[in-house]
């Protein structure tokens, strides 16, 4: 499940949706993924999109909207707070204090 995600964050997914892939009920699915992770389903999925994302600013010349739908976000504002919440800084200012290093 876990190799799953990782191959398949940008898609649209969601707790529902795996759980009918790999034939589980979606609250045991969240209750392993909590249980061998010690995050939920949708704050891994942020971790990875989170993660990418970086990647994707320093990397390349993509914009920020183009970036957030890359990830999986459909809603460039919602992945701008989403990212600031986890980055405590706008993805344009991580993408200019950061053009020059290697994502962590």
């Amino acid at each position: 499940m876990i190799e799953y995600i990782q191959k398949n964050f940008c898609d649209d997914i969601s707790v529902t949706q795996l759980a009918a892939q790999f034939n589980l009920s979606p609250n045991y699915l969240s209750s392993l993924l909590k249980k061998k992770l010690g995050l939920s389903f949708v704050d891994y999925l942020t971790v990875l999109r989170i993660g990418k994302a970086k990647e994707l600013l320093i990397s390349t010349n993509l914009s920020v909207h183009e970036i957030s739908e890359a990830i999986g976000y459909y809603s460039q504002s919602y992945f701008t707070k989403t990212f600031i919440k986890k980055e405590n800084c706008t993805p344009g200012e991580f993408r200019k204090k950061n053009i020059n290093k290697q994502v962590s």
